[in-house]
């Protein structure tokens, strides 16, 4: 027992360790720290291949990491925001019908695969990484260009409806064969629940609005944290108590609730680092657990997979952009710099164990090609259209 303790002790130090050093050290060629992470479970995984466990405190961080992200997500947004976002609606329309529909029908009706691998496969295919998108706009100093308050609100739809899809997808996820489909009765209970869910945080969202004062009061209690992190974990497993696949929408309603007082300051300034470490040890788990061997893989599907994250994305962003009211140049710009897949696309394929493999893959060049192209991508626009005016 004394041994299996210090292993794990000693695996959890070595870890957290190696994050820290290889995520610092990529981080000066503006290498994202999701991949960083992974890269550290990956090589962890390729030393220890004998040991696959991970430590119980690893486990745990990892069932928090995604209420967590939801919630910060939901922290970001409010009711009054999300009603002025009207703009991007139609864009927003494009950006799923030619990254979510047309994958769907090419991979189910051109790969041949089932409805449920198919909607996973499409499901991963979609979102583009809001964390990544976000933070290379500011690292290089982006956020004043036409095109970033559009890209913004876009990755503000797509987070919208990936918060949606994820109930189908936790539902779906528990069918074992297509054979297996549930009927309309249990499609309409899980509509009717989650009714019921966002009816119960407009409730709260009432509430809370007249509690501002009282809870920017106790928010600089020092054990406001437990009252916090207490009311994420809550909130989040209820919905699966009384059966609906739904913990990451109750954890992102949470945070929209949230008054925007001092208040949401204090609960970011104390809970940011639980959720910078459990997001770090939840990405490191997801490269440490993977099935590297690409026996199973289709290399044809891989690559078309691959295309596919950036022509269909890269020509509804333009579109978009375009209907939007940016400039051609702006719109080019902000296309060649909205493909990279991230932390939604992860969470999704960890849902379907029969698309983990290529969709793995897929992503991780996406994300690092996605990178270079964002990093490339004023060059490449001013080129185009500089030769253009000359000719």
């Amino acid at each position: 027992m004394i041994h299996q303790v210090s292993y794990e002790f000693f695996f959890a130090g070595l870890s957290f360790l190696l994050l820290f050093a290889i995520g610092y050290t990529l981080k000066k060629f503006r290498f994202p720290y999701v991949l960083s992470f992974m890269l550290v479970g990956i090589l962890l995984s390729l030393i220890l291949a004998p040991q696959k466990d991970s430590p119980v405190m690893f486990k745990i961080l990892e069932h928090i990491a995604v209420p967590l992200l939801f919630f910060f997500i939901g922290l970001d947004y409010s009711f009054e925001k999300l009603r002025g976002a009207v703009k991007i609606f139609l864009p927003g329309i494009i950006d799923f019908i030619f990254n979510f529909v047309f994958p769907f029908l090419i991979i189910h009706f051109g790969f041949g695969l089932g409805f449920i691998d198919s909607f996973f496969l499409a499901s991963v295919i979609y979102p583009t990484s809001t964390a990544i998108t976000s933070k290379l706009l500011f690292d290089y100093k982006r956020l004043a260009n036409p095109e970033a308050e559009f890209l913004i609100n876009l990755l503000i739809f797509e987070d919208l409806v990936v918060i949606l899809l994820l109930p189908f997808l936790y539902f779906f996820s528990g069918i074992k064969t297509e054979d297996s489909f549930p009927d309309f009765q249990d499609y309409f209970l899980l509509i009717v629940k989650l009714i019921g869910i966002f009816l119960f945080f407009f409730i709260l969202y009432r509430i809370t609005k007249r509690l501002s004062d009282f809870l920017d009061r106790i928010s600089d209690e020092d054990i406001f944290i437990f009252l916090i992190f207490g009311a994420i974990i809550l909130f989040s497993e209820i919905p699966n108590i009384i059966g609906v696949p739904a913990s990451v929408l109750s954890a992102f309603l949470l945070g929209v609730v949230i008054p925007e007082t001092k208040t949401k300051n204090r609960i970011e300034l104390s809970i940011s680092p639980i959720r910078e470490l459990s997001i770090g040890v939840f990405f490191f788990l997801f490269g440490y657990k993977m099935d590297f061997t690409l026996e199973k893989i289709n290399l044809t599907q891989l690559v078309f997979i691959l295309a596919m994250t950036f022509v269909f994305k890269f020509a509804s962003t333009y579109l978009s952009g375009i209907i939007y009211g940016l400039r051609k140049i702006s719109a080019l710009r902000g296309a060649l710099s909205y493909c990279i897949r991230g932390e939604f696309s992860f969470v999704i394929l960890t849902l379907h164990e029969k698309i983990k493999g290529i969709s793995f893959f897929a992503l991780v060049v996406n994300i690092v090609l996605g990178t270079l192209l964002f990093a490339y991508a004023t060059k490449i626009a001013e080129f185009i259209f500089i030769r253009k005016q000359k000719s």
